[in-house]
């Protein structure tokens, strides 16, 4: 098989854990960590659950509130606590 990778993500930080030859796991590391794709924003993190889009939160500059009124995509996860947030009906919906 393959490498195994996985993610956890605590106070905002992410960690990973790789299973894998050398080769991948260095091609693993060298990814960066997650930024908001307008302002590069590292936290509060929001990502579509429709199409990915990642975007900084409401507190920041709301490039993820932002994202939802241009694409009509309504639910988000927020990438520390992994809650899910529901524009349409503005509220916590897991």
């Amino acid at each position: 098989g393959g490498p195994v990778a996985s993610v956890n993500s605590r106070d905002g930080r992410v960690a990973l854990s790789v299973s894998a030859s050398s080769e991948a796991e260095e091609t693993l590391l060298s990814q960066p960590a997650p930024a908001c794709v307008e302002c590069g924003a590292l936290s509060p993190l929001w990502t579509c659950l429709v199409c990915g889009a990642t975007g900084c939160g409401r507190y920041v500059a709301m490039h993820a509130h932002a994202h939802y009124k241009q694409s009509g995509h309504t639910l988000t996860m927020d990438l520390r606590t992994q809650r899910v947030w529901d524009y349409e009906d503005d509220r916590f919906v897991h």
